[in-house]
């Protein structure tokens, strides 16, 4: 969907998709002799996304996709973009950023708070991570996770930068490689 935030300047815009297709068109006109601003939001609803990792693992599905983007008032050609999805276990993933549609350039956070640590889930992002969190009997909770895609559409070099930090709570294990276990420990990695 697409809306006009002042309709007695420009009327909700009209939007053309057809799914599964990858693009679509938004048409819109302001009224004759208008004067003023209007901010144009749209909005993707109850949509599909599958996104991959890591190239050589599976791509993972999420649904429930919404996301809306905004123009930032006073700052022409720069856009906000806040929504949300649903990861494959039910778990609400927050979607954040900005971007200049000038040089192409956006930066997108996705933030996923209070989950478990499951071996499996690991396997998605690396394949010898589940046998590691099975052997170690890791347990324990995931506080907060953040993924941070940069997208870099115009100039030299590589285009896509990413990162991820996640803060842990509650963690137990047992390595092998220690004489002792760890018990009820907390922290934060980055990659």
């Amino acid at each position: 969907t697409a809306s006009s935030s002042n309709t007695d300047l420009v009327p909700h815009p009209g939007v053309s998709y057809t799914s599964p297709q990858a693009s679509g068109n938004i048409s819109f006109q302001g009224v004759p002799d208008g004067f003023g601003s209007s901010v144009i939001t749209v909005t993707v609803t109850d949509s599909r996304i599958r996104l991959r990792a890591v190239p050589d693992r599976p791509s993972i599905l999420f649904e429930g996709l919404t996301l809306r983007i905004r123009p930032v008032s006073n700052r022409p050609g720069i856009v906000q973009m806040t929504g949300s999805m649903r990861s494959p276990r039910g778990h609400k993933i927050t979607i954040q950023g900005d971007g200049d549609l000038g040089s192409q350039n956006f930066r997108t956070v996705l933030t996923v708070e209070e989950f478990p640590i499951i071996a499996e889930q690991a396997a998605v992002f690396q394949e010898g991570a589940q046998r590691f969190l099975d052997a170690a009997k890791v347990k324990g909770r995931i506080k907060n996770a953040k993924v941070w895609v940069d997208y870099q559409g115009r100039g030299q070099g590589t285009p896509l930068h990413s990162g991820a930090s996640l803060e842990f709570h509650g963690l137990d294990m047992a390595l092998p490689e220690l004489p002792y276990p760890i018990i009820n420990a907390s922290g934060k990695a980055f990659a």
